[in-house]
């Protein structure tokens, strides 16, 4: 026998054997070693321009505030990327009911009115308050005491609804009804006030605070804050997965101690709750 072919053959019979196992051991890394995460994106709709919760930073570009903190924490989470779109108000939830967005978060009160087209998800308390001059030159003291006055609020919110409601009672009762004035965030309607061209704004409690204690002595908060209730992360109304994952996340941030500390940072404890509800309004 040739021992040099010999030789040879089993030189060519080991290498085939190696590049087999070779090959083998590459394919099962690759079947079962770890992927790379596929990070998602969560697209959510808000309307940039009700400090403390929804801002512009000083750069004047970048989203920031009480809402902001709060969505970009349930994004890491949930550990998907969250994209805000900012939008009209009055539009945010008809786009999430179309399909335009995953979810809302903007300040939005959660009423069993919009619980018809929205599931909400709770993760916060407030009630609506009245800005006036620093003076308060027209004595208002509650929604009743708006009768006959030029009022401006953000079209579409909960104070829209107050506002419209009290001037039919103020009609009702024999008295002028209240001249309402719709603007397109809770900003325009406090630099109303603040011009003269209304004599009171309708917001959130907590944006009306921030309003009056940065106007520089201009403006002041009238009364105390009425139609108490939660704030909600709108879902589309039969998106359960969606709104489960959603009060997990935030369960999570109240036990670990971030929610809190989104809160303190704007300066809106008050409006903590300690457990997160869906469609508690």
């Amino acid at each position: 026998m040739n021992r040099g072919l010999l030789r040879a053959r089993h030189a060519r019979v080991g290498l085939t054997a190696v590049v087999a196992v070779l090959v083998a051991s590459a394919l099962i890394s690759a079947c079962s070693g770890p992927k790379p995460a596929v990070e998602k994106t969560l697209t959510v709709g808000t309307n940039i321009g009700y400090p403390p919760f929804e801002q512009l930073a000083s750069n004047e570009i970048t989203p920031t505030g009480v809402d902001v903190d709060i969505i970009d924490a349930v994004g890491s989470v949930l550990h998907e990327h969250v994209k805000l779109v900012n939008a009209g108000f009055d539009s945010l939830i008809p786009s999430l009911a179309a399909g335009r967005y995953d979810a809302v978060i903007s300040a939005l009160g959660d009423t069993r009115a919009r619980e018809a087209q929205v599931t909400f998800v709770d993760y916060f308390l407030s009630g609506g308050e009245i800005v006036v001059p620093s003076g308060n030159p027209h004595h208002v003291s509650s929604l009743a005491s708006l009768c006959g006055l030029d009022v401006g609020t953000g079209a579409g919110t909960t104070e829209y609804a107050d506002a419209s409601q009290q001037s039919q009672k103020c009609t009702k009762d024999g008295k002028s009804a209240i001249q309402l004035t719709t603007y397109s965030n809770g900003v325009a309607a406090v630099l109303a006030v603040e011009s003269g061209h209304i004599q009171a704004a309708l917001l959130d409690s907590g944006p009306a605070g921030v309003a009056a204690k940065t106007s520089k002595g201009k403006l002041q908060t009238a009364g105390t804050p009425f139609d108490v209730g939660p704030y909600g992360i709108a879902v589309g109304k039969s998106d359960t997965k969606l709104a489960n994952s959603l009060k997990r996340a935030l369960t999570t941030m109240i036990a670990n101690g971030t929610y809190h500390k989104i809160l303190a940072k704007w300066g809106v404890v008050a409006g903590a709750t300690s457990h997160v509800t869906i469609n508690a309004g």
